[in-house]
């Protein structure tokens, strides 16, 4: 490597370090005197480093090469890819809409999720959502009848989205999209908040009001403080929940029935006799008001309870791995979960279809006691009037009924391709169903599998002998077991070739790439928003889309090598993007 190249590759080693550690711009100023003032006789001379030289060699070169990349390697998947979008308004106070793509990676033989384009937008209507999708596949080279769904997050919006970028692929004489419904994870949610509605909605406000009242008061917290040690508690604080958060509420709830003996006393004993000019104050009179009620403490428990089983599944399924081979057994046994929490088995197991099972008959409902509400909550409601009690249990259960309708509503368990993939299970590999399941799977996939085919391989798939280890789960530590990823499971038995060399499965391998390409959620785009939003900061406003474009890129990129920028290899093609990056910025600048 000659000079030029040593110090071009020294310098993108730094930039992939400023995008790694989200490091200021700023900070790259005056940064080659100060390595000469720590490595005396060092640094070459031709090395330099600032911030407006940091920000192109972003946008002009690692995002470019990162970018090119993956874009790449979606071409050479050859089965076609998901693409999930929504949109968020950014510091910057414009709308900033995140398009992925998920597929299946050659390279890496698993799926893949990446950043394709980001676009700070004016306007987010239908219509221009549609025209910046179209748009990122233009720029990035990628045909528009690969695309295999869209995912989002559900809004009327999408709907319009999804329609007009079905349009245009069926015009292109591709097979359009496939619909496997809008984001489940967003439907559970809506269903949470749904049940809350109905009852113990209160203390979503009562955990907000007792958080924001210690929030940047430091003598309140010290006065907290002193009241748990008096108490012999282990002093802790209250959590911060956030309304539009999914898993915020039920560790704010827990973190409340810590502390709630210590709650009793600062604001019901202590502030009235200390800071008696406090309880005038709207925030304290609603707090005051919540911790006297008899029932608070039972509510409490419900609400802990309650929301620990919507987040297990909302947990879950926040995983970037391919899960919609079990998204269909997962929203069934949640809503069979939930409906055998109020209803009695016998009316349940009558009934084929749950989606169809009317929870507001009384006489099919469980009585009071034998309610799903969890033990402590029991405990409580044993301590209240006997009117208490009804009115709560009454409140419980029709918390129950309002989640249950909406997720009977909303949740695709009708959805045939959900419902057939579950045949990608290495569990149900042998199960007599799974057979017409593949079948039925292929047909719908609309993308020229031979059914027959697949029938003929899926039958010497079951007879295989496929070793144990590669379908079970893994023992990381004594206290967490991990699933294995069914595309790791998949991509060993894919490459099983036959007497004659070639790959034994070759229509079951197209089938699969497809379906594991599908997206079970939208969180892969809310996880990006949330990486997005340690990038465009408050002290980034400024920043371009192109520069947003390239951390974006870079950061996606840098998984494939551990995050770690020391392993990030500097090619050719790196190095010479770095050698033209000014150039290229200033090309830009001038056209724009």
């Amino acid at each position: 490597m000659s000079k030029k190249d040593a110090i071009t590759k020294a310098e993108l080693l730094w930039t992939l370090k400023v995008v790694r550690s989200n490091l200021s711009y700023s900070s790259c100023d005056g940064l080659k005197d100060l390595l000469q003032a720590m490595f005396p006789g060092v640094i070459p001379d031709g090395f330099s480093m600032s911030s407006s030289k940091v920000s192109y060699l972003i946008s002009e070169a690692t995002g470019p090469y990162f970018q090119d990349m993956i874009v790449t390697d979606v071409k050479n998947s050859a089965s076609g890819f998901s693409l999930m979008y929504d949109e968020t308004t950014n510091k910057q106070n414009l709308k900033q809409l995140e398009i992925r793509v998920r597929y299946w990676s050659d390279a890496e033989e698993q799926i893949l999720v990446f950043h394709l384009k980001t676009y700070l937008m004016g306007h987010a209507t239908g219509e221009d959502l549609s025209r910046k999708i179209i748009s990122a596949l233009d720029e990035s080279k990628l045909q528009l009848q690969d695309i295999i769904m869209l995912g989002s997050d559900g809004p009327n919006v999408s709907t319009t989205v999804w329609r007009q970028i079905d349009k245009a692929i069926l015009d292109n004489r591709g097979p359009g999209l496939l619909d496997v419904g809008t984001c489940t994870l967003h439907t559970v949610h809506n269903a949470f908040a749904k049940g809350l509605a109905e009852y113990c909605g209160n203390l979503t406000e009562l955990a907000v009001d007792i958080f924001y009242w210690f929030k940047g008061s430091a003598a309140r917290s010290v006065d907290f403080q002193d009241i748990q040690h008096k108490l012999g508690a282990v002093p802790k604080k209250p959590l911060k929940h956030v309304e539009c958060r999914w898993l915020t509420l039920g560790p704010a709830v827990e973190r409340l029935i810590e502390i709630w003996e210590s709650l009793k006393e600062y604001f019901l004993v202590f502030l009235p006799k200390q800071q008696p000019k406090d309880m005038f104050k709207p925030r304290y009179k609603r707090i005051k008001t919540e911790l006297q009620r008899p029932e608070i403490k039972a509510q409490l428990h419900f609400l802990k309870f309650l929301a620990a089983t919507f987040a297990e599944f909302l947990t879950f399924f926040q995983s970037e791995q391919p899960l919609v081979h079990i998204l269909y057994d997962k929203l069934h046994d949640l809503l069979k979960k939930l409906i055998r929490r109020i209803m009695k088995t016998p009316s349940v197991d009558a009934v084929k279809d749950i989606s169809n099972l009317d929870v507001s008959i009384v006489a099919n409902q469980l009585e009071n006691e034998s309610m799903g509400v969890g033990e402590d909550t029991r405990r409580c409601i044993a301590k209240l009037k006997v009117s208490e009690r009804e009115r709560m249990y009454l409140g419980m259960r029709k918390c129950y009924q309002a989640a249950i309708v909406h997720l009977q509503k909303k949740l695709p368990l009708t959805n045939k391709i959900l419902k057939n993939a579950r045949c990608l299970q290495p569990q149900n590999r042998t199960a007599a169903w799974s057979l017409e399941s593949a079948k039925s799977l292929s047909r719908q996939l609309k993308r020229n599998i031979d059914s027959d085919s697949i029938a003929d391989e899926w039958k010497v798939y079951q007879e295989e002998a496929i070793p144990t280890d590669w379908s079970q789960e893994t023992q990381e530590n004594e206290e967490e077991v991990c699933m294995k990823r069914v595309d790791s499971y998949w991509g060993k038995v894919l490459a099983l070739k036959g007497c004659t060399g070639n790959c034994k499965f070759p229509q079951v391998r197209q089938m699969i790439r497809i379906v594991l390409a599908l997206s079970h959620g939208n969180s892969d785009v809310e996880r990006a928003f949330s990486i997005s939003g340690k990038s465009v900061t408050k002290e980034r406003v400024s920043l371009s889309e192109a520069s947003i474009n390239g951390l974006r890129a870079t950061m996606d990129g840098m998984r494939l090598y551990g995050d770690r920028p020391e392993m990030v290899p500097v090619t050719k093609g790196l190095l010479s993007l770095g050698r033209s990056a000014h150039m290229h910025y200033m090309q830009r600048l001038e056209e724009e």
